[in-house]
């Protein structure tokens, strides 16, 4: 995935709506938007839209720039091989999905349960008064009066009661894990998300100073993932004009991170169709090349790149934190699993056909981290200038967004750690101070990205540890806790569990199955990462391009 769609469904940012806020206190539940009768009475906070629409969102929100590092993944791991864990990881990823969904569903369930009496009370009669209105309407345009306008039961009594279920506000996964994490969990998924976006940003920040060298310089050409020693311009290393464009990037959209923001509809539908046109262009190229006989067999499987594989793969297949946002203002969400489903079909359907064209088109030698750059030599310079410049235009109008996304998430950390010793911050005002709040934490944000970018230009490397690692932790992890702390919550607090939203992969074995697996492949990742830095392992299992 990248998150080109990580944090803004709404046209307006607010620090504690993001995909990754904390719930906020005031205002436990609030009714946003209904199904049902209810959805007759009342007025939704949110625009809502059909299914049509939300499953071109959701489709949008997987596909992101994080594709363009997949097709180099696969091709040093195989075909084969990268098919393979291509659909596995796919299906895990839509599992989590139904474990968030099934988390959003109960956490409205437990806000209903703790809203206020008079709150109740207040529902109950508007909808009474919507009723008796209609039933006078009905009296008044017949000579008979009705039965049941004299009958000694309540107009309450005649409306079927919504299920406590359904999920009409909206949930955030920091909303959620405040509402049913420990302490020691909340500070766990906070690292966890604080990490994912640090990734995130240090991408971003390699990617578009990377594909401006590759425009502009007279040699753009890399070689494995590092810049080419050839000189630029007579007198520049590739390296330090990357280092130049690094600079100048985060000295035009750091500011940004000073403020609030918020990228609007228009300018994420802007950057969708420039993404999905840039891929259909990728994908046909490609398959003219194969056509015309300009193709490379293959490698089928090596099995040396697979943790790499894994974590670019996580990465691709991203959405659990955004899925909130684009669920809750769903129309019907009946059968949301079902729309989910298929909109994961659709993107492996798409991963599949932008990397099996290209690694059946370049060799892995010939493969760039950034898969654009493959086309900037094609003979068509429009093309070849709009591949090369599209991660530019999409990666920057989203920087900000993530880096106040991850500022917001440092000050709910640091407010959370406040809370655990008030009385070091009664003694303490500097705590408080606004310089704090305005200065340090816009800085923590940008600065280790920053530091990270500037000395390594590999993409493929950080993308394949951000979905190694805190990739796992947002993707598998946190949903199977949520859904099970979630249950644990609600059962305490109902004395039973009946959620309609609940995820057909339920069943506790799935749930441990996640974890097992997750395990497994953090060590093994972490073995793999060791070995590259150190080469303990046999020498036959060493990489070879």
């Amino acid at each position: 995935m990248d998150n080109d769609d990580l944090v803004v469904s709404q046209d307006e940012y607010s620090p504690r709506g993001s995909s990754f806020g904390a719930i906020n206190s005031d205002s436990l539940y609030q009714q946003d938007d209904t199904e049902g009768n209810e959805e007759k009475l009342s007025k939704p906070q949110e625009q809502s839209y059909s299914r049509i629409f939300a499953f071109v969102y959701i489709l949008n929100l997987i596909v992101g720039v994080g594709a363009i590092a997949m097709p180099k993944a696969i091709a040093l791991a195989g075909w084969l091989l990268g098919l393979v864990l291509l659909i596995v990881l796919a299906l895990l990823s839509y599992m989590t999905a139904t474990y968030v969904i099934e988390a959003m569903a109960t956490a409205n369930a437990y806000g209903k349960s703790k809203e206020k009496p008079e709150d109740r009370n207040m529902k109950t009669m508007t909808i009474s008064r919507q009723l008796f209105s209609s039933a006078t309407l009905i009296e008044q345009s017949s000579e008979l009066q009705s039965p049941l306008i004299q009958s000694s039961l309540t107009l309450t009594e005649c409306v079927p009661s919504p299920s406590a279920y359904t999920i009409n506000k909206r949930f955030e996964l920091g909303d959620m894990a405040n509402l049913f994490f420990n302490k020691l969990g909340i500070v766990l998924y906070y690292i966890a998300i604080i990490l994912y976006l640090y990734g995130d940003m240090a991408i971003y920040l390699v990617t578009v100073p990377k594909s401006l060298v590759n425009v502009t310089c007279i040699i753009p050409h890399f070689v494995n993932s590092t810049l080419s020693i050839k000189e630029c311009y007579g007198f520049l290393l590739p390296i330090w004009l990357y280092r130049i464009y690094l600079v100048i990037f985060i000295v035009l959209l750091g500011p940004f991170l000073f403020f609030n923001l918020s990228k609007s509809k228009w300018l994420q539908l802007i950057t969708a169709i420039m993404r999905n046109v840039a891929f259909v262009m990728m994908i046909l190229i490609a398959l003219v090349y194969i056509a015309r006989g300009n193709y490379h067999i293959a490698t089928v499987a090596n099995i040396a790149y697979l943790p790499n594989l894994f974590g670019v793969i996580i990465y691709a297949f991203m959405c659990q934190h955004s899925l909130p946002g684009m669920i809750t203002p769903l129309k019907r969400k009946k059968g949301v699993n079902l729309l989910i489903l298929f909109d994961y079909i659709s993107v492996l359907l798409y991963y599949a056909a932008l990397s099996f064209s290209a690694v059946f088109r370049f060799s892995p030698s010939e493969m760039e981290d950034v898969y654009t750059l493959n086309f900037f030599n094609i003979g068509f310079d429009p093309v070849s200038y709009y591949l090369a410049l599209f991660p530019v235009f999409t990666l920057s109008t989203n920087f900000p967004i993530i880096g106040i996304t991850l500022r917001e998430n440092l000050k709910s950390l640091y407010g959370y750690f406040k809370c655990l010793i008030p009385s070091l911050v009664a003694r303490f005002p500097i705590f408080d101070h606004w310089f704090i709040d305005k200065v340090i934490f816009p800085f923590l944000a940008m600065v280790p990205p920053f530091i990270i970018a500037f000395f390594t230009m590999d993409v493929e490397l950080l993308v394949g540890i951000t979905g190694s690692y805190a990739g796992v932790c947002v993707q598998y992890l946190i949903p199977v806790a949520l859904v099970f702390a979630s249950r644990r919550v609600i059962i305490r607090e109902r004395g039973e569990y009946k959620n309609p939203h609940k995820s057909p992969f339920s069943h506790w074995i799935f749930l441990i199955g996640v974890v097992i697996w997750s395990v497994i492949c953090l060590i093994l990742v972490t073995i793999d990462r060791l070995d590259f830095y150190f080469h303990f392992l046999e020498p036959s299992y060493n990489r070879t391009s």
